[in-house]
């Protein structure tokens, strides 16, 4: 009789959990696992031609695969965190990552202000995943992906289901090769700068870290490794307010990259839109990656 019970319970709770998976609202993210997706970085291994680094405007405006169908026969790696700083140490751990036998290895490091700043320097998803040493395995990743389905509904979600809100239309992507695509309805909000004062309040880009990341370049190009560099595109608004507030100038800068041995990739902000006036559109991730890609082929392999 228990078991009779017992099995009942186990199909009921089966078939609840299933109606439940199929009918939630579709995920807002998709690709492979976000977890996989943090941690293939860290576990990836010399077999690179190409490394990229840089914070979320990097990794959300760069696609490895549409920078490979240009330069084409070139595994490209970014090696790109949240809110990550320009370390010494965090370049240095990228290149690793670079091919020993490749003929022209290289890397790209996209310069946001923030990423010289204090706080992207000592706390940011790069040093978190190291410090940690969080492993997963690819199966446990796989597992925690799969258990999702079976997550408690948000409000949001029970509410999508009912018709009581229309289904989300911004779709999340985590791509291999560490590209995050946004696809999001046409428009943004208008700009506020209190939404970005606080990034640089008492945070301001300081000479030392400037120095410290220009030192890590002129190391890099000593040992063999080109570099390139470039100033990832925002809307205008929020370029001149981190021209005027961050403590980091653009022309003083690009003068000392290329003074290490850097070579520059100039970039035209207006040509791109953002979807919140900080990150790329998934178009104009795809415009910028083959931009760079042309830039290099052309320094690099011609």
């Amino acid at each position: 009789m228990k078991d009779t019970k017992l099995i009942t319970v186990l199909v009921l709770f089966a078939m609840s959990s299933i109606f439940i998976a199929y009918f939630r609202p579709a995920s807002t993210q998709k690709g492979i696992p976000s977890d996989y997706f943090w941690v293939s970085k860290i576990d990836a291994g010399k077999e690179f031609d190409i490394v990229i680094f840089g914070d979320s405007r990097v990794y959300r405006g760069v696609s490895p695969k549409h920078m490979e169908s240009i330069l084409q026969d070139k595994k490209i790696l970014y090696f790109g965190f949240s809110n990550v700083g320009l370390t010494s140490d965090y370049l240095k751990d990228g290149i690793r990552k670079l091919k020993t036998d490749a003929e022209n290895r290289l890397i790209v490091i996209g310069i946001t202000s923030h990423s010289m700043t204090p706080n992207a320097f000592k706390h940011n998803n790069y040093t978190v995943l190291k410090e940690t040493k969080i492993k997963f395995s690819q199966m446990a990743v796989w597992l925690n992906w799969l258990l999702g389905y079976f997550r408690p509904l948000a409000q949001t979600e029970i509410m999508e289901m009912f018709g009581a809100l229309p289904p989300s239309k911004a779709a999340e992507e985590y791509h291999w090769g560490g590209w995050v695509s946004l696809r999001t309805p046409a428009g943004k909000s208008d700009f506020s700068s209190k939404y970005y004062v606080q990034d640089f309040a008492n945070n301001k880009v300081t000479d030392e870290n400037i120095r410290e990341t220009l030192n890590a370049v002129r190391e890099i190009v000593s040992g063999g490794v080109a570099v390139y560099g470039f100033r990832p595109p925002v809307s205008r608004e929020l370029q001149e307010f981190e021209q005027q507030y961050s403590g980091l100038q653009y022309t003083d800068l690009v003068r000392q990259f290329e003074e290490a041995g850097g070579i520059w990739i100039p970039i035209e902000p207006d040509k791109f839109s953002t979807y919140d006036h900080s990150h790329l559109s998934e178009e104009s991730a795809i415009q910028l990656s083959q931009l760079l890609a042309e830039q290099i082929r052309i320094s690099s392999w011609q």
